[in-house]
């Protein structure tokens, strides 16, 4: 058999395939400050201190910014090279500046007066992260750990100090509940060190010398035991606390120092932390963000005296006063999650929320990939706050990057509309690539936060709805199956779906839609597979397909109605109708017994018509699996996050610790 060019020409040899190439680096990046604190430093300058998330993996850690908050430039930056970020940024009175790191659990110092940081080391052989700190008159940095390289089960998190008269860590222990894995907040009022912990809730004071631990109530009607204690700064005679988390609200109220109390009638409701400014009078008032607006608050008369015109605002990092050296004016000066910095006048009651000249942005890790109606491929970024979506043109090569400033979890394509799942808050955003990008494309549609849901791990269409599989905030253990009408913008919850589990694979045929669950980390449970009648929203059946795996992590149907499923290294061939595996074949092996945490969107599953096999990804490997011999004929390609476009038969997913997006082809594309 030969084949002849157009123009009859030499003949052209066949093309071979499959075809693999290396499209590059996603080009995710994000300006994420986590941390940070304004201070006078002992020379009389005021600073900013902003810890700027980053990926060692990348080569892009983290850094710490020192910046001028009247200017709003920075002055200089200090990489952390295991870290990923830091929620904590401490300044200490003699001018040392501390920085508690996640992704190693690492401590970095900078000396006052000195022009290198000083990786400390992480507190602990199990510590993961080092959470919010705070120090005292010596120069103490005390914070708070989450244990996550230990386990399973995952220790409880413990309270931390290092001292840098002896350069070494004092470990104050844990606090007596397994539920308390996180000592979330951590704050200094001389020898008391004030301690919050979660996802259980629980409030402590530690004699930072004895290291005795006393557990302090709650403020008066306070009932919820599904939060953190997640932020505490101490402003004067007053502590600020705030409880977030779980289900209930969030709750803001004020301890009094001196008399070792919960302030009567201090609940000062929505804080968006993550500071309040030292006190600016007698009276002890503070500046302070309360539900998205920077207001002047009164903790004698317990009360906001004055709104300012700055709203819409999130979390403030770093947020003080500062006197500017030409003018002489007391400012206000914060940062947001985004990196930009406000400043405002309280006496003619101006501000400004300006982009920090010299901040830089870094790479953002890939959290969810599609294939779009238009045929590109978006990626969605982890922990983005102003550049979070971007869609690569395979005809023309070219990448385009969004200001959608959310973390995605999820991406499907249902028709000429993609579904983003965005975190937290189990939040659904619909986008039509045919119209402009602008404030209501992507549209938010719902968010299933209020019923403690945290992200969205599965969406996929359900006959004329869409259906969205969660998992729950840290803290609940129930996950849920959501049914939404695009058209009536209906949203049903699918009642006993979930139970102790997360939803994370989805797959409909016929009326009925099969959703797989997780039932691992925290929890060791098999995962199950649910029949649900989408007209009803009523579980119809449920099983365990595959005792001892801990999740169905994937699910796909082939045109003949046959339903396989991935855990893990596993696939299954399951028959909906006998309710019965047929067949499975284990290709690479999985220890669940290990596992203190499973991102499902480390498995993918689908069927591709074009030349009859299964497509997918799982626990870093890509696969092709026939399924007549259900055998797995894919070269050893390693790979993450999966998706695949049904027009032309091209397969993506990510490589090289999930930064690269790779291509991949077996056959030419369809007619």
């Amino acid at each position: 058999m030969s084949t002849s060019a157009p123009d009859g020409g030499p003949t052209a040899a066949p093309l071979a395939f499959p075809q693999f190439a290396d499209l590059g680096r996603i080009p995710l990046t994000t300006i994420t400050a986590a941390g940070g604190q304004t201070e006078q430093m002992p020379d009389g300058s005021y600073r900013t201190w902003l810890a700027i998330s980053g990926q060692p993996a990348a080569g892009e850690p983290a850094y710490l910014a020192e910046i001028d908050p009247f200017q709003r430039t920075v002055l200089r930056t200090f990489p952390m090279p295991n870290a990923q970020g830091a929620w904590g940024v401490s300044v200490a009175e003699n001018g040392d500046v501390f920085a508690s790191t996640y992704g190693e659990g690492r401590a970095y110092w900078l000396p006052w007066g000195e022009d290198e940081i000083v990786d400390l080391g992480p507190a602990g052989p199990d510590t993961s992260f080092l959470w919010e700190g705070d120090t005292d008159e010596d120069g103490v940095l005390y914070a708070g750990t989450f244990e996550g390289f230990g386990g399973p089960p995952v220790p409880q998190g413990r309270l931390v100090s290092w001292d840098p008269r002896n350069d070494s860590f004092r470990d104050y222990g844990s606090f007596g509940n397994p539920a308390f894995t996180n000592v979330r907040s951590v704050a200094v009022d001389g020898d008391t060190i004030y301690v919050g912990v979660g996802p259980t809730t629980g409030f402590f004071a530690v004699d930072a010398v004895t290291g005795a631990k006393t557990q302090l109530p709650f403020p008066p009607g306070y009932a919820a035991t599904d939060q953190y204690t997640y932020q505490m700064d101490v402003a004067g005679d007053y502590m600020y606390v705030r409880f977030l988390g779980g289900a209930s609200p969030i709750v803001s109220w004020l301890w009094d120092l001196d008399l070792e109390q919960w302030v009567p009638g201090g609940d000062f409701g929505t804080w968006n932390g993550q500071s309040v400014s030292d006190p600016v009078n007698a009276q002890q008032q503070v500046w302070l963000v309360q539900n998205g607006t920077l207001v002047r608050y009164d903790p004698g008369s317990t009360s906001v005296v004055e709104h300012t015109t700055m709203t819409g605002l999130g979390e403030a990092k770093g947020l003080n006063t500062v006197v500017d050296p030409v003018t002489g004016k007391t400012l206000v000066v914060f940062a947001q999650p985004n990196g930009q910095m406000a400043l405002y006048d309280p006496v003619t009651g101006e501000g400004d929320l300006v982009a920090v000249q010299g901040l830089t942005g870094t790479t953002a890790s890939p959290r969810s990939i599609a294939v779009g109606p238009d045929g590109r491929v978006y990626a969605g970024g982890w922990f983005t706050f102003d550049r979070g979506l971007v869609a690569y043109d395979p005809d023309t090569a070219a990448w385009t990057n969004y200001p959608f400033p959310h973390q995605t979890e999820a991406i499907t394509t249902i028709g000429d509309t993609m579904y983003l799942g965005v975190y937290p808050d189990a939040q659904l955003f619909a986008y039509k690539p045919a119209e402009p990008f602008g404030p209501n494309n992507p549209r938010k549609l719902f968010e299933l936060g209020p019923q403690g849901q945290s992200r969205p791990w599965a969406i996929a269409p359900a006959g004329d709805q869409v259906a969205i599989g969660t998992s729950p905030v840290s803290g609940l253990t129930n996950g849920m199956l959501a049914l939404y009408d695009p058209d009536t913008e209906n949203l049903r919850i699918v009642p006993g779906v979930g139970t102790g589990q997360q939803v994370v694979s989805l797959a409909y045929r016929s009326g009925v839609l099969y959703a797989g669950t997780l039932g691992c980390c925290p929890g060791q449970t098999d995962g199950k597979l649910f029949a649900v009648d989408v007209s009803t929203a009523q579980v119809l059946w449920e099983k365990v397909p595959l005792p001892g795996q801990k999740g169905v992590n994937a699910l796909a149907f082939d045109p003949t109605g046959r339903l396989y499923g991935m855990a893990a290294g596993t696939m299954f061939e399951f028959n909906v109708t006998t309710r019965a595996v047929v067949r499975q074949r284990t290709f690479w092996p999985y220890d669940w017994s290990t596992v203190t945490n499973f991102v499902p969107r480390a498995v993918n599953l689908t069927w591709d018509p074009n030349d009859g096999h299964l497509y997918g990804s799982a626990i870093s490997h890509v696969f092709r699996v026939n399924p007549t011999t259900m055998t797995e004929t894919h070269p050893n390609i390693r790979g993450n996050m999966y998706a695949w476009d049904h027009v032309s038969g091209a397969q993506y997913w990510t490589q090289y610790r999930g930064f690269n997006l790779i291509t991949g082809r077996w056959y030419a594309p369809p007619s």
